[in-house]
């Protein structure tokens, strides 16, 4: 069942089309007073600017690949500044990071993951995982796989990113929902770049009154 399951999912994926989450109707979810965006909230512009705005004072050596993160986001139907949040949180924007268990990239993918995900959909439709654009579009897969599965928790998807599957749900089995430092810290650094994305959509909006 499990493997039909993610067999339409890929089909649907690869042409265009994203299953819906379970969940309240509206186009986006309130979760611990957060609005998650819906893709079409902001314009590509306003989450471009909001993305470098934020990180270009913490990363000015580093090439912030803002436009793969929304292009893949968009395809996923995910918050992109969510993504960008991980993207952050998990390797600090470095292409080449590898963790002590062995994640790479900018998502921090493991290589067991990544091949799983492989077999899932087309290998010519994305770049090779260890480059930056198919690892942003195969974490953002992954991520949509993970929301779909906790119901449009971003909170416990977020979570699971980190932990694994099975280890967050070993963890709720044992001893409930986990606090975790990294929920929070991908939830503050969500809200920064929320707000320059807000920022921007305001200028762009008090630009377009003046030309009027």
């Amino acid at each position: 069942m499990q493997i039909k399951f993610l067999m339409t999912l890929s089909v649907l994926l690869f042409i265009g089309f994203i299953p819906k989450l379970e969940g309240p109707k509206h186009s986006f979810f309130n979760y611990n007073q957060i609005n998650w965006l819906d893709i079409s909230q902001f314009s590509r512009s306003e989450m471009r600017v909001g993305i470098k705005n934020v990180l270009k004072k913490k990363f000015h050596n580093k090439v912030i690949p803002a436009e793969h993160i929304i292009e893949a986001s968009i395809k996923m139907r995910l918050d992109p500044l969510w993504v960008t949040a991980i993207i952050w949180t998990e390797s600090s924007f470095n292409p080449r990071a590898v963790s002590k268990k062995g994640a790479r990239g900018l998502m921090q993918l493991m290589p067991t993951t990544a091949l799983e995900i492989l077999e899932e959909i087309p290998a010519s439709k994305i770049p090779h995982w260890l480059d930056p654009k198919g690892n942003v579009l195969l974490g953002a897969y992954y991520l949509k796989k993970l929301l779909v599965r906790f119901k449009g928790n971003h909170k416990l998807a977020t979570m699971a990113y980190n932990l694994g599957r099975s280890g967050l749900l070993r963890r709720i089995r044992t001893s409930g929902v986990p606090k975790m430092k990294y929920w929070d810290k991908i939830r503050s650094r969500y809200f920064l770049l929320r707000h320059e994305a807000e920022k921007a959509k305001s200028l762009a909006l008090g630009n377009s009154i003046e030309i009027l």
